[in-house]
């Protein structure tokens, strides 16, 4: 037994001198994941402008408002601009900077008229909740302060629709419903957004009758965010 033992070794140590050792069945399973996180995301779909026009051969006042795509192609118009006209005031939504930053340009505002800015966001991701949409007066807070959130004044609002379709459907036909304000909601703080909803956002001057208020310049920056709706606060580092 003594040398069958040594034997044994013997050949071990010579197969592994060769490069040849013992082998057995094995198996295994291969796990391959994929990972895709979600996101928060608004997306600037559609502006919209007023402008306001004297009828040269009447002297009337005409408004029209138009709805643009981000590029500032008018998809909709509503209200005839006069074969005669002149422009006497505007408010013009444009897309600048970056995707997330809308510039609202009031010109030659007046007393009397509605001037519309607005823009309409989709949304896309996860369920999400509005952070506070917040105003602030960066130029002429000694006249604009008092007008704020008042009619006449200026009025800032976000709103929603409460069914996930497109506002406009079709854009340009008849019976396009340009403001659906009244079928609206007001989006505040904690309101939930999910994924395809639309928020509707805008600034509206509606100047009083006060002389004071002629030849006028100001600048009002707003801001909107949204956060997932289950966010928790950061740790303490």
């Amino acid at each position: 037994m003594k040398r069958i033992g040594l034997l044994a070794l013997a050949l071990v140590l010579a197969l592994g001198g060769l490069g040849i050792g013992y082998a057995n069945w094995t198996d295994e399973v291969k796990i391959i994941g994929t990972v895709q996180t979600s996101e928060v995301d608004l997306e600037i779909i559609y502006l919209s402008n007023t402008y306001v026009y004297k009828n040269l051969d009447n002297g009337e006042i005409v408004i029209v408002h138009e709805l643009t795509d981000v590029d500032g192609k008018c998809l909709a118009q509503f209200g005839c601009i006069p074969t005669n006209p002149l422009l006497v005031g505007s408010a013009v939504a444009t897309k600048t900077g970056d995707d997330d930053e809308v510039t609202f340009t009031y010109v030659g505002i007046f007393p009397c008229v509605e001037f519309w800015c607005d823009v309409v966001l989709h949304y896309s991701g996860m369920p999400a909740h509005v952070v506070a949409p917040t105003w602030k007066i960066t130029k002429g807070a000694d006249w604009l302060g008092p007008l704020v959130d008042k009619d006449p004044g200026v009025v800032g609002f976000a709103r929603t629709w409460d069914e996930p379709v497109d506002p406009w459907p079709g854009c340009g036909g008849a019976d396009l419903d340009f403001r659906k304000y009244i079928e609206s909601t007001v989006v505040d703080e904690g309101y939930q957004l999910h994924d395809c909803n639309y928020i509707w956002i805008g600034v509206v001057f509606h100047l009083p009758q006060d002389n004071t208020l002629m030849n006028k310049s100001g600048e009002i920056v707003g801001t909107f965010g949204v956060e997932q709706w289950n966010a928790i606060p950061e740790p303490a580092p």
